[in-house]
């Protein structure tokens, strides 16, 4: 018969001991530190299983060392019996004749070691366990019981309703439950008489149940015609509740009055406050009329010319309420606004943008397109790219002709140059290099302007006394018009230049406070004489 593998494995060990001996040992010994793992190292699972194998092997070998130690105390006694001499063995005869053996030597015994196990008394074992664990089967098994019946006593009421539900709960076979339990006989002359009136009854009831369920108003009046002296005297407010589902608190509730009509609050201070914002709106100084014969707006059954209010609404409501005695609340303003008299809607467009980040936008709309990425913030786009750049994105691209906008100056027919917006076309190599080059230099753009804003923070905290933070900047150029001017006058417009100014200063108490200042000039020049003119000018710039 073949031998198993781990009979195999002890044969092979055997022979490394005897071979090679405390040298195998040591060698086996460092093998397995090596896939040695620490207890702080394995999951709950696996220190259970190791601290069990612990514990088999100790019992193991606790008992093996027991074993070893009776061996050894018995062979210790049998060589101190054969060291000691021979006795004489003597035969001595009883009185009935049966002949023994009798010698001085001492006889041995050899009887197993009692430990102190078994030494002790019975254990007393303790069932508290087993009976709590009885205890909880048996609750388990209640519970489930009890679960068991209670859907059983559910179904049989949910189908006890479904059953109810089912029939037909009309005037007519109330009145016939009413006579069957009241054991009257159906057919006669006095039943068909009391038959009439409660089918009247039922009629009545569910008629008025019906209309107090439809709206709010309709329970009104029921209320209102239901309650009175002769439901309290006869007492059938109780039935009147069970028959129309209205309570005796909503009849005390209501007046035998019909007519309940709510008299408006302030109506004629409404009125005038409407006719207030209407003229003072109207007014030439606040708001402008269309010239155009389709800029009217039918308001009411009269058409009304649009007008377009001069400022914003909560600028003009600072100066409805300095020339009227009493004040009122924007809401207010916006609500008596007539639907003739529009809102004042500035330019929503953005100007004075910088060239690198409109270029290098646009470079990215174009990507976006081609689905090369998703982001089309400059800044944020930098943000992501910084460390890793843009290669990766850029080997996405899979058209050979790349076209996108950008911002050049343009020859126009005077000779004279504009910037505009052109139209360009470039290879995907060509558009690759010129991409990489564009985000390098727009990098080190970006980087110059957080450093820039920083260090105009930074000035601002740490101002010192006496000294002035002025930031300025040229706006664009307007044309100055007459506000109430003729017609040959449309092309006489004069050009203005306004120059904005922002001041800082160190207040008395610490705190950094600013003001701001517009410099209007008709010179259209924006040059370094401009602005060194508005720096003199200025109260922070005049020299002493």
């Amino acid at each position: 018969m073949a031998k198993s593998k781990s009979q195999r494995m002890k044969e092979y060990r055997e022979r490394k001991k005897a071979s090679l001996g405390e040298k195998w040992l040591i060698q086996e010994s460092n093998r397995t530190r090596e896939y040695y793992k620490p207890t702080s190292q394995l999951n709950s699972k696996e220190k259970k299983a190791r601290r069990e194998r612990i514990r088999d092997n100790v019992s193991a070998y606790r008992k093996r060392q027991i074993t070893l130690l009776n061996k050894t105390n018995n062979i210790a006694l049998l060589n101190e019996a054969d060291l000691d001499e021979p006795n004489p063995v003597v035969l001595i005869a009883d009185e009935n004749g049966v002949s023994s053996t009798s010698t001085n030597q001492p006889l041995i015994v050899k009887m197993q070691l009692i430990s102190a196990k078994i030494k002790g008394g019975k254990k007393r074992a303790s069932h508290a366990l087993k009976r709590a664990t009885n205890e909880i089967r048996n609750l388990k098994t209640h519970n489930k019981n009890l679960k068991k019946s209670q859907n059983t006593l559910r179904k049989r009421l949910e189908r006890e309703k479904k059953r109810n539900s089912e029939k037909k709960n009309t005037p007519r076979s109330k009145t016939d439950a009413l006579i069957q339990r009241a054991g009257l006989t159906p057919g006669t002359r006095n039943t068909e008489n009391i038959r009439k009136k409660l089918l009247y009854a039922e009629c009545v009831s569910k008629e008025i149940r019906e209309t107090s369920e439809e709206n709010p108003t309709k329970r009104k009046l029921v209320g209102i015609v239901v309650s009175g002296k002769f439901m309290k005297k006869y007492k059938m407010l109780t039935e009147l509740k069970k028959s129309t589902n209205i309570t005796w608190r909503t009849q005390a509730q209501r007046s035998k009055k019909l007519n309940h009509e709510r008299q408006p609050r302030n109506m004629f201070l409404r009125q005038k406050i409407a006719s207030d914002v209407e003229q003072f709106l109207c007014r030439d100084d606040n708001s402008r009329c269309m010239p155009g014969k389709a800029d009217a707006v039918k308001y009411g059954k009269v058409k009304k010319q649009k007008r377009i209010l001069n400022d914003y609404l909560h600028n003009i409501l600072i100066k409805f309420c300095t020339e009227h005695t009493y004040r009122i609340s924007l809401a207010t303003l916006a609500r008596y606004r007539p639907k003739y008299v529009c809102l004042v809607n500035y330019a929503s467009r953005n100007t004075c943008l910088c060239q690198k980040h409109q270029d290098f936008a646009k470079k990215l709309r174009c990507m976006k397109q081609m689905g090369v990425t998703t982001c089309t913030s400059p800044d944020q786009y930098v943000t992501m790219h910084r460390d890793n750049g843009i290669q990766e994105d850029l080997e996405k691209i899979t058209l050979e002709k790349v076209n996108y906008k950008q911002w050049k100056k343009v020859k126009i027919i005077d000779g004279k140059e504009r910037m505009k917006i052109v139209d360009i076309e470039l290879g995907k190599d060509d558009f690759k290099v010129e991409m990489v080059k564009q985000f390098e230099c727009f990098t080190c753009h970006v980087d110059r302007v957080k450093a820039q804003y920083t260090a105009v923070r930074d000035m601002k905290k740490q101002l010192p006394n006496n000294h002035a933070l002025v930031q300025m900047d040229f706006a664009e150029n307007y044309s100055c018009q007459t506000l109430e001017e003729i017609q040959s006058a449309y092309w006489n417009a004069s050009m203005v230049t306004l120059h904005p100014t922002i001041t800082y200063i160190r207040s008395t108490n610490g705190s950094i406070v600013h003001f701001s200042t517009v410099y209007v000039s008709s010179i259209l020049q924006h040059n370094a004489s401009m602005v060194y003119a508005i720096i003199y000018q200025s109260p922070e710039g005049r020299k002493p």
